[in-house]
C-alpha cells in the first residue's frame, strides 16, 4: 500500500469562505498532555486522530459537536512527530504536533 502524507500549515480549514473552523494546539511542543480547542462552525461531532510518522494512528476519540476541545495525554508516546487530524463533517484539518522529553 501507498502512504500519502500532506500538512497543512495555516490554523484555519474551510469549505467554503463562510464557514471557517480554526483550531488550537496547547503546548506545542509537548511532553504530558496537549489541549486541542476548535471554534466556528461545528455541525456534526468531531473525531480527533493522532498519527504517527508511520502512518499508524495511535490514538482516535469522538467528541460530541456540543464540546470544543478535548484533552490528549501524550506522555506515553515516544518522542517525535505526529500528525494531528480533526474532522467535523466534510471539514478537515491536519497540523503537526511535536512530542519532545
Amino acid at each position: 500500500d501507498d502512504l500519502v502524507l500532506w500538512e497543512s500549515s495555516d490554523a484555519t480549514f474551510t469549505g467554503n469562505e463562510n464557514n471557517n473552523l480554526s483550531v488550537s494546539v496547547v503546548p506545542n511542543p509537548a511532553s504530558e498532555n496537549v489541549m486541542v480547542e476548535w471554534n466556528g462552525l461545528v455541525i456534526a461531532n468531531t473525531t480527533i486522530d493522532l498519527i504517527n510518522e508511520m502512518g499508524q494512528i495511535v490514538y482516535s476519540a469522538t467528541v460530541s459537536k456540543d464540546h470544543h476541545q478535548h484533552n490528549l495525554t501524550v506522555h506515553d508516546l515516544p518522542q517525535g512527530i505526529y500528525s494531528l487530524r480533526i474532522i467535523s463533517g466534510k471539514y478537515v484539518k491536519l497540523t503537526k504536533i511535536s512530542i519532545q522529553r
